[in-house]
């Protein structure tokens, strides 16, 4: 783990090696912006009333994770991978409607034919 001097004061910085990380279920009530969860497996966490910004969700699989409140607009949710039972009470743009439709279509084993 690095640290850095300011001042009297040092402070750890940690770095990406989980063992300097403290793991966490529940992000909720938090700001999330800015990252790529592209193709991340995150089963039982919960997010609820949450801001997610600018995130990478292609391939995201969500198994259990409890979104309740949390505003997912301004994300691609295209190739997102969850039970639609995970996105019960989340905001979402107008935008994202056509990427909610394939994730419905998918959940539901539903045929759409052109005729």
């Amino acid at each position: 783990m690095r640290t850095i001097t300011i001042g009297d004061v040092r402070v750890l910085l940690p770095g990406l090696n989980p063992d300097d990380l403290d793991p966490t279920t529940d992000l909720a009530d938090s700001l999330v912006e800015g990252t790529a969860w592209h193709g991340a497996q995150i089963p039982d966490v919960g997010i609820p009333s949450s801001l997610i910004i600018g995130v990478d969700l292609n391939g995201l699989e969500l198994d259990s994770c409890h979104l309740d409140g949390a505003d997912l607009r301004d994300n691609r949710l295209h190739g997102l991978k969850t039970p639609l039972d995970n996105l019960r009470g989340v905001t979402l743009g107008e935008d994202q409607l056509a990427d909610l439709t394939r994730l419905i279509v998918a959940a539901l084993d539903l045929t759409v034919r052109r005729d």
